[in-house]
């Protein structure tokens, strides 16, 4: 009887105690998720730019391609919204973010085709306020019968841009192709993903050449997407990763890190840019040959900064010096959107990205254009 007592009495406690672990657990699992819902909300109210579902957006307008890991929905309308914007986005039947074109060039005309990321998309922006189409009526100011033809990608980097030019942008005879570097094209270059889509890629094998990898592209496994949701919903998640990733080339986690990365991003862009040259001069304009031009695309960074980081000249100046070695024009609108984010009388800032988002508005649409179309207009 006696030791029924004590069994009865060591089960109790035993109980008890389980119980109390239990409470225990259940109250820090509360606590630590009271502590990221109050973290994240800090997040949203105070550095809401790491609130970012940017693909999320684009998936009505968006499909898997095989070649070049995403790519248009012919005739797709979509909307594209973020914190400071909303605007519509139309796909024409060709796939790209312009007016209906016509493939056959009539003689007389001047094709420009203009190549490159969210920038050149117009992603902030609506089709109308583009700086490829606000192009077109300035050229044909000096040329008439000019055509500018936006075939950007939102998201894509050089390596993609080049297979656009070669498998389809040619197509179109193009007698200027520009394609538009930005900052983030010398990390995207070593990937093989980009948020919630794979992408292709390329090597530089010893003797100089490139090398296409990860194609057929595959679709990217539900693990990164969920990654990608993640990051791009929550600001916390988002906020830290950003803090954990370099400067230089090498963040992305498909791609190599550190200074091997940065020199290797560097050869690479110099490859990719020395090969699109080969590719516009050797056809285009019913094969008498394209110009290559390159543009470069300001940041937050390089327009408001006091001085331009170091990094960012660094990049830039990869793209400079190809020029000047291969004798292909390089269109720097650093400078002018550095005169132009100033008030001439009272320095005042004046907005030409949006603060949050960080790309171009609409005035900063209007300065590219206008500075672009006059260096093509100037070009021999």
């Amino acid at each position: 009887m006696l030791r029924q007592g004590k069994t009865a009495f060591y089960n109790e406690a035993m109980t008890s105690e389980r119980s109390t672990r239990r409470a225990n657990v259940a109250l820090l699992g509360a606590a630590v998720l009271f502590g990221m819902l109050l973290a994240e909300a800090v997040v949203r109210l105070l550095r809401p730019q790491f609130v970012d579902p940017w693909w999320r957006s684009r998936l009505s307008y968006y499909r898997h391609d095989s070649d070049l890991g995403w790519s248009h929905i012919p005739g797709a309308v979509g909307v594209l919204a973020r914190q400071e914007f909303s605007h519509e986005v139309r796909i024409n039947s060709s796939g790209w973010r312009d007016r209906e074109r016509t493939l056959d060039k009539p003689p007389g005309i001047l094709r420009v085709v203009a190549l490159g990321d969210s920038f050149a998309f117009g992603h902030g922006v609506r089709d109308e306020e583009i700086f490829t189409r606000l192009m077109e009526p300035m050229l044909n100011q000096v040329k008439q019968g000019t055509e500018v033809l936006n075939m950007a990608l939102s998201g894509s980097s050089t390596d993609q841009q080049l297979l656009i030019l070669r498998r389809l942008a040619m197509a179109w005879k193009p007698d200027i192709v520009l394609v538009m570097v930005c900052r983030n094209d010398f990390t995207g270059i070593l990937a093989t993903t980009d948020g919630p889509y794979g992408k292709p890629a390329f090597t530089l094998e010893r003797d100089g050449s490139l090398r296409l990898v990860n194609v057929p592209v595959p679709q990217v496994p539900w693990t990164a997407r969920l990654h990608a949701w993640v990051r791009r919903t929550s600001g916390l998640v988002n906020l830290l990763e950003t803090w954990l990733e370099h400067d230089e080339p090498g963040a992305d986690p498909s791609a190599p890190s550190g200074t091997a990365a940065r020199e290797t991003s560097y050869a690479l862009m110099r490859a990719l840019l020395s090969e699109m040259r080969r590719v516009a001069e050797q056809g285009g304009a019913d094969r008498g040959g394209a110009r290559l031009v390159v543009g470069l695309v300001p940041s937050n960074a390089h327009t408001y900064f006091d001085e331009v980081p170091a990094a960012e000249q660094r990049r830039f100046g990869v793209v400079t010096a190809f020029g000047a070695a291969e004798n292909v024009p390089v269109i720097d609108l650093v400078p002018v959107f550095r005169r132009a984010a100033r008030d001439p009388v009272t320095g005042a800032r004046i907005d030409l990205h949006y603060r949050l988002d960080q790309h171009w508005n609409k005035l900063g649409h209007q300065i590219a254009a206008a500075e672009i179309a006059r260096r093509l207009a100037a070009l021999p």
